[in-house]
């Protein structure tokens, strides 16, 4: 966890949570990463046209290049009303008013987590919710269950109740 801000009010405060990274998942997707530019380079020094080794290499480089924006661009950053998810280039507000349950989770879709060590966030307003990886899923989850009095730490997870 990072802490980006925090004032005295929990309302200016963003702790950050990087996203757990399995060594599995690193080391394919540094091989992948290997693998374009591998065949860049042979691409690079055949007799095709230029034009298909430009297309060829450009899109092997970008790959390559979104690959460790993904697998080191992914964290969570708590506000105080939003959890922030940030993949890369791609971004997501959940709104902690909306979290209705978290729950542990391995399932292998797709989604903002580098790791099969999951929190499944249901929410309102989702049908199907987001799954998360933070590195300290305990903290987060305390963190989080902090920002809202309805909010309440149930074994591995949270669940919304009637509050105080």
């Amino acid at each position: 966890m990072t802490i980006l801000s925090r004032d005295k009010s929990s309302s200016n405060r963003q702790l950050r949570f990087d996203s757990k990274r399995d060594l599995w998942l690193v080391v394919v997707l540094w091989g992948v990463v290997l693998g374009l530019v591998y065949a860049s380079l042979n691409v690079a020094g055949s007799p095709t046209p230029i034009a298909f080794k430009v297309v060829f290499i450009g899109l092997c480089l970008v790959s390559a290049t979104f690959i460790p924006w993904i697998l080191y661009g992914t964290f969570y950053v708590l506000t105080g009303d939003e959890l922030l998810i940030r993949c890369g280039p791609f971004r997501h507000r959940v709104l902690v008013g909306a979290i209705q349950e978290i729950t542990p989770s391995r399932n292998p879709l797709s989604s903002p987590a580098c790791s099969l060590d999951r929190l499944h966030i249901k929410y309102q307003g989702s049908r199907n919710g987001v799954l998360i990886s933070p590195v300290d899923q305990r903290l987060f989850l305390k963190e989080l269950a902090s920002l809202d009095p309805k909010l309440s730490l149930r074994g591995d997870g949270i669940i919304r109740g009637t509050g105080t």
